[in-house]
């Protein structure tokens, strides 16, 4: 059986840390694209502020946005994770760095193979 690649399923995933005032325009830009069967992977290392509150209320009941919280654990580990949770791994896992530790020497975002 053929599979398009338009029917394939793309996750999106989404590290956050204090940013609940633009977690919703990132969400809602991956929810924006074309292409319609993706699951969005939002992992919080550690948030303080209002981000899970604003992901709940806004996308509690749309099954393509899921949320994981962590204990403050880094970069890294927050890579690892949101890998970790795509309902499909390929053989190359790509985490596009959104917002949050640019520009910290202990960070070092790539493409996980």
């Amino acid at each position: 059986m053929s599979t398009s690649s338009s029917s394939s399923l793309v996750s999106v995933v989404v590290p956050t840390y204090n940013r609940g005032d633009c977690i919703e325009r990132t969400i809602d830009s991956a929810l924006g694209q074309t292409h319609q069967n993706l699951e969005i992977l939002v992992v919080d290392d550690g948030s303080a502020d209002d981000t899970r509150q604003r992901i709940e209320l806004r996308y509690g009941a749309d099954g393509r946005v899921r949320y994981f919280y962590q204990e403050n654990r880094g970069c890294q580990q927050l890579a690892t994770r949101g890998c970790r949770r795509c309902a499909v791994i390929s053989s190359r896992c790509l985490i596009r760095m959104m917002f949050g530790c640019r520009g910290s020497s202990s960070c070092s975002w790539r493409a996980l193979t």
